[in-house]
């Protein structure tokens, strides 16, 4: 009988593996097919692109971005991408494929080093059922590019920092650097770092276990480096240039350095604290959670639906029954994801830690922002993913439930997906609701052929834009570097996006 369990449990986590590494398999496919067509290429994108052929002419200028709070590794990247595989979009937005493939690898590599086979496979389906993490990476803003790889590396070398009982320096290091260049890359990456020092400051106050202690050093010390980063970008952001670069660098790497030595020193203090009592703790996670509800809430529970994702970003409309289908699993993946975090704080679970954690980065995000823009929810979701994958061990029926339903909403996705990739969809502009009255338009991502054929073909030497000129106008002035025209002077054409159905991509466009 011992045997056959045995060979049971073998057969279970060959039968995992393989399906964690078609699951990858699938994802990464969905993140590369027709990359430079779909979705069309949005203004921000077309702006990092400009950028990117402008540091490869000129040489790179600024260390910020298009704001004080993004930094200038988008166009970096896209600048080092265009110098070996040459401009284009398709080579535009392959820098977010791969940094994301890197994520997902090093994932893998953590839990088949630690024998979390279970655990990778619910998390691949995690992300693979989901529209925000199968669309972002095709998108080749800052956020979507970075954001899992900095995640990834933040919770990996803390994860391995308590596992390991000395020599954490170099993990620590590791973790600081992650922070500081996904926070310099955009600033609500800092919320990670204050959501992990006050989740871990919250466990040490509930339970008073010294294995933390050392994590919540480790994340103290990313605070003050987030904090001085925060007022440098802020108020000195005109100093942050080339010029300056070697000053930059090794003024960071001698506060690391002076950091990384006093590292062990600290983390062998002892300190005595009283433990809060439970129903402190309690009702901090309650606020929270209640922040969060309000402002972030309906947009989040938009997210888990996906439906509208891809309405936002290829101009999609699905029947009535995929629609329903899909608001039910958003609702059903939000409770039990509410759920789990209040049965494992309630019932001392082991990652109790990791509930504290993600229900404390809900309270923060709204510090940061309540703009309820699908990309700022990146962080929360992988934080999310990570948990549930981890904490997902029994099998009452919530559990079975919530697992075949993983299941079921990546094969409705994969559907879905098919039906956006088939040729000859016809679209049309489309606006929906996000969250607490806040509007998006799929306009911004259509497919950007039908306009350019149309300004090629007849010449057009100046275009009247009568809305969303930006929007419009970046993605042309990136095309044209790409693929110039002939243009017949004193031609102009009138352009603007269609909101009803047409033959024309979504866009109302004409020569005058």
């Amino acid at each position: 009988m011992a045997f056959l369990k045995i060979s049971s449990i073998l057969t279970l986590n060959r039968l995992q593996t393989v399906a964690a590494c078609l699951l990858l398999i699938i994802i990464i496919f969905w993140w590369s097919v027709k990359l430079d067509v779909l979705p069309g290429l949005h203004g921000d994108e077309a702006w990092a692109g400009l950028n990117a052929l402008k540091i490869n002419s000129e040489g790179l200028k600024s260390l910020m971005g298009m704001n004080n709070y993004t930094g200038a590794l988008q166009p970096l990247l896209a600048a080092v991408a265009f110098k070996l595989l040459g401009a284009g979009v398709y080579q535009l937005r392959i820098v977010g494929v791969l940094f994301n493939c890197i994520s997902m690898l090093l994932i893998a590599y953590v839990c088949i080093k630690y024998k979390l086979i279970k655990n990778l496979y619910i998390f691949f389906l995690l992300m693979g059922q989901a529209a925000l993490f199968i669309v972002s990476p095709r998108i080749a803003w800052e956020v979507n590019s970075l954001t899992l790889l900095f995640t990834v590396i933040s919770f990996l070398s803390l994860f391995i920092i308590y596992n390991k009982r000395s020599n954490i320096t170099f993990y620590a290091l590791l973790f600081w650097i992650a922070n500081i260049l996904g926070s310099y890359n955009h600033v609500i990456f800092s919320s990670l770092g204050v959501a992990l020092f006050m989740g871990l400051t919250i466990w040490m106050l509930y339970q008073d276990d010294q294995n933390f202690w050392k994590l919540t050093v480790v994340c103290g010390v990313n605070m003050i480096n987030l904090v001085a980063l925060f007022l440098i970008t802020k108020y000195y952001a005109p100093l942050l240039t080339t010029h300056n670069l070697f000053e930059i660098f090794l003024l960071i790497a001698t506060i690391l350095l002076i950091e990384a030595l006093l590292l062990n020193n600290i983390t062998q203090i002892k300190i005595q604290y009283s433990v809060l009592p439970d129903w402190t703790i309690r009702v901090l996670m309650v606020l929270f959670a209640i922040c969060f509800l309000y402002h972030h809430g309906i947009a989040f529970y938009d997210l888990l639906s996906n439906y509208k994702i891809y309405t936002h970003v290829y101009s999609w409309q699905g029947s009535i029954v995929i629609t329903v289908l899909q608001s039910a699993w958003g609702a059903i993946i939000l409770l039990y994801l509410a759920y789990s975090c209040y049965s494992a704080i309630i019932n001392k679970s082991q990652y109790r830690v990791l509930a504290i954690i993600l229900i404390v980065y809900c309270g923060i995000l709204p510090l940061y922002t309540t703009s309820c823009s699908f990309r700022y929810y990146l962080i929360l979701y992988v934080t999310a993913a990570i948990y549930l994958s981890l904490h997902n061990e029994s099998n009452n029926v919530l559990s079975r439930v919530f697992k075949y339903g993983l299941l079921l909403n990546f094969c409705i996705t994969n559907l879905i997906l098919i039906s956006i990739f088939q040729q000859d969809r016809a679209l049309k502009a489309i606006e929906i609701n996000i969250g607490n009255h806040q509007t998006e338009t799929s306009a911004h991502f259509l497919p950007n052929k039908p306009l350019m054929d149309f300004l090629r073909d007849n010449e057009i030497d100046t275009i009247t834009f009568f809305s969303d000129r930006y929007f419009l106008e970046q993605p042309i002035i990136f095309l044209k570097k790409l693929h110039p025209w002939t243009i017949h002077n004193g031609t102009n054409a009138i352009v603007d996006y269609d909101y009803s159905d047409n033959l024309h991509g979504g866009y109302l466009f004409q020569k005058k």
